[in-house]
């Protein structure tokens, strides 16, 4: 890396030749044919015609875009890297349509897609998704929601992911009294909680509360997070065993075929967090289950079909009547 102030590029050069040096005098040879240089220029008229770069008398190759770890571009946007992401993430939305086919659960179709799918979309999020633009997020987003269309299942979004993993690393830098960024982190008032505390949760305490208060308060608010998360927890086991489910709204469906005699039927738009189903009422509670299942389509056409029979009776008894 060299800088190149006021158009001379004397020192940048120069930087290249003792790097080269070095490397004769230590017995190393520098692959050139893996070595780029990249120009980021900030000036507002970049009309300026730059030197090429040699080494071992090979011109280095100049490229607009490099890949080191993230995707860097000579103009610093995330641009070319969210497109690399979400190119490759729609590839692989393709393998998880097949699943789909299949008629995996979605418990089965999530896993899959937090294992090879979303772990490419936050692969170093911390980095860049802070400063990407609006259309970036949306085009990244829309992967997130093809996913959710193909899996029935609500899934994070990308903000969420990324506020908990800045989260999580600003709270490992305020412990560690050794990181060079320690310093740019201040405590509350307290000096006891390292996450601030919403309004919200503030406006009844005192002036004279004391930070460890404060501390059990935040840490009574965490475990009721956790509390909530094992109760979904458990409703997902109690969904995968085939108990019956809540029929205000079916965020996920079975494929298990329903042995209780059923008595009516009801189709669920989807509505995150509600997803496309089929409500079927039995004598043993209401069941979600998947629309695409062929005895799903069997059941609705019966319960139709007797329903317009009844309809039928009752017409042909009230027209009998005097």
């Amino acid at each position: 890396m060299g800088l190149i102030s006021a158009n001379d590029e004397r020192a940048y050069l120069e930087e290249i030749k003792h790097l080269e040096n070095w490397c004769q005098e230590n017995n190393l040879l520098p692959n050139v044919s893996k070595t780029k240089e990249l120009i980021v220029d900030c000036s507002k008229k970049q009309e300026q015609h730059y030197q090429p770069v040699r080494i071992s008398g090979t011109t280095v190759e100049r490229v607009d875009s490099f890949r080191y770890l993230v995707h860097i571009s000579q103009d610093l946007s995330w641009s070319c890297h969210t497109n690399f992401l979400a190119k490759k993430a729609r590839q692989r939305l393709y393998y998880l349509r097949c699943l789909r086919d299949f008629r995996l659960p979605s418990k089965v179709l999530r896993n899959f897609y937090t294992c090879t799918i979303e772990s490419i979309l936050k692969g170093n999020i911390t980095v860049w998704f802070g400063n990407s633009t609006k259309q970036d997020r949306q085009a990244l987003q829309r992967v997130v929601r093809s996913a959710e269309h193909i899996t029935h299942t609500e899934l994070s979004d990308l903000q969420t992911i990324h506020n908990k993993r800045c989260q999580t690393k600003a709270r490992r830098i305020v412990k560690d009294p050794t990181h060079p960024n320690n310093r740019l982190f201040s405590l509350l008032r307290g000096e006891a909680a390292t996450v601030p505390v919403p309004p919200a949760q503030l406006k009844h305490q005192t002036r004279g509360e004391t930070g460890t208060k404060r501390s059990m308060h935040l840490i009574q608010t965490r475990a009721s997070s956790l509390a909530v998360m094992a109760l979904a927890v458990c409703i997902s086991v109690m969904w995968a065993n085939g108990q019956p489910v809540n029929p205000n709204c079916c965020t996920m469906v079975s494929t298990q075929e329903i042995t209780l005699p059923i008595t009516g039927f009801k189709l669920q738009k989807p509505r995150p967090p509600c997803v496309k189903a089929v409500i079927f009422f039995t004598s043993n509670g209401t069941w979600c289950s998947h629309w695409k299942e062929s005895w799903v389509l069997d059941k609705i056409k019966e319960l139709r079909k007797f329903q317009s029979t009844q309809i039928m009776k009752t017409t042909a008894a009230t027209s009998d009547k005097p």
